[in-house]
């Protein structure tokens, strides 16, 4: 089956771009980055990886794209522009 076809046998209440994403992760068990809940959720039930914005400061800090002051300034401007984040200091986790 083609990733358009599969995309759009993928739960409807998801946006086109987590069916997308999706589509193309599931069948090469790949990974999804996503803060989306069902996108997560149906994911998981593919046994796929997913991680979240979270989880990508964690990876750029790790591998040094990102240092951590700059990790929290780019942190803080997306919770000030309406990103619900689990943290407020990066240094934290």
């Amino acid at each position: 089956m083609d990733e358009i076809t599969f995309a759009g046998q993928l739960p409807g209440d998801l946006g086109d771009g987590e069916r997308s994403c999706l589509a193309i992760a599931i069948p090469r068990k790949g990974w999804i980055a996503s803060d989306d809940l069902k996108a997560r959720l149906v994911a998981k039930q593919y046994g796929i990886g997913v991680t979240g914005t979270i989880g990508v400061f964690q990876e750029a800090l790790k591998h040094q794209i990102l240092d951590l002051r700059t990790a929290n300034t780019l942190l803080k401007k997306m919770i000030a522009a309406g990103y619900h984040s689990p943290v407020d200091d990066l240094g934290k986790l």
